[in-house]
């Protein structure tokens, strides 16, 4: 009885399942707030109930009555067969067929690139496609990507200021939980990702950056000055050192001050486009908050 009763919430979530592609095939955002939204689906889960409470009534008893009785165990098999069916057919097999539009954002940050408010930072919980978000920034301002059949089709591509901004910015983006991997220690998380960067940037404008620069934002500072390009800077799981060496003063100190020089004072606005964190930690409850008050942050 009890498999028979889960077997019917699961026909109920399956219904349900299928009524919200059916519906909404694209997996559209509903413009609604979130409360609204949960309030719209209890809402239906309720009227589910409702729909399912009669016949599920009607299973249970006969199946309680009939338990003893040979044909009940030549049909048994009949509703799990049909979720199966159903699950498999109906539902899509793999979740990288959803996809989610999220190409609005742009829109946002299109509107911010070069002004007072350049400065974002999305603090989230695990899971909340942080990351994803974070490539898709990348993909779509970077002028090492041709991205511009990727976005069309999107929301982004609708809006006038989409191929003002397509490809046209240099973009440094990199993962500081990656980086801490590859440095094999939060000690040396800091020193390993401003020498890729400035690496990089030397190979990029090798008769640029004097030989005695020694920081990353120190060799886009002479970049700006000497040829005025600009950078979009996108930092993925900026916090990992501050949540994992949270006790190593020196390790946090040294992480402070290469933000600071990275994002503070008047030297970065002249060139950063555009600058984007994602973390777990709110930047205004911690000790970072004089290196990152300039970000506007989202939760």
């Amino acid at each position: 009885i009890f498999m028979s009763a889960c077997l019917l919430g699961s026909f109920a979530y399956l219904f349900y399942y299928i009524t919200d592609i059916l519906l909404y095939p694209h997996s559209t955002v509903l413009p609604y707030s979130h409360l609204t939204v949960l309030m719209i689906e209890q809402l239906f889960e309720w009227i589910l109930v409702v729909l399912l409470a009669y016949p599920a009534k009607r299973y249970l008893g006969w199946l309680v009555t009939s338990f003893h009785e040979e044909k009940i165990w030549k049909i048994i098999w009949i509703p799990p067969a049909l979720f199966v069916f159903f699950s498999q057919y109906l539902v899509p097999e793999n979740s990288d067929k959803i996809y989610v539009d999220k190409t609005n954002l742009l829109d946002i940050t299109n509107d911010v690139i070069d002004t007072d408010d350049a400065f974002i930072c999305n603090s989230r919980p695990r899971r909340f496609g942080k990351s994803i978000t974070a490539n898709m920034l990348s993909a779509y301002y970077s002028k090492g990507c041709d991205s511009a059949a990727m976005f069309e089709k999107l929301d982004i591509g609708k809006k006038p200021s989409f191929r003002k901004h397509l490809n046209k910015y240099n973009v440094i983006h990199f993962d500081v939980q990656w980086c801490m991997m590859d440095a094999k220690s939060a000690e040396q998380t800091v020193s390993y990702i401003n020498r890729h960067l400035l690496d990089e940037l030397r190979a990029e404008y090798p008769s640029i950056i004097p030989d005695n620069t020694e920081t990353a934002y120190g060799a886009m500072s002479c970049i700006n000055a000497a040829c005025g390009d600009k950078f979009i800077v996108i930092i993925d799981e900026w916090d990992v050192l501050i949540r994992e060496a949270s006790s190593n003063l020196k390790v946090q100190d040294e992480y402070i001050n290469f933000l600071r020089g990275m994002f503070k004072v008047t030297e970065p606005t002249k060139y950063i486009h555009l600058a984007y964190l994602t973390g777990i930690l709110p930047i205004k409850k911690l000790k970072t908050q004089s290196a990152l008050n300039n970000f506007e942050e989202y939760t």
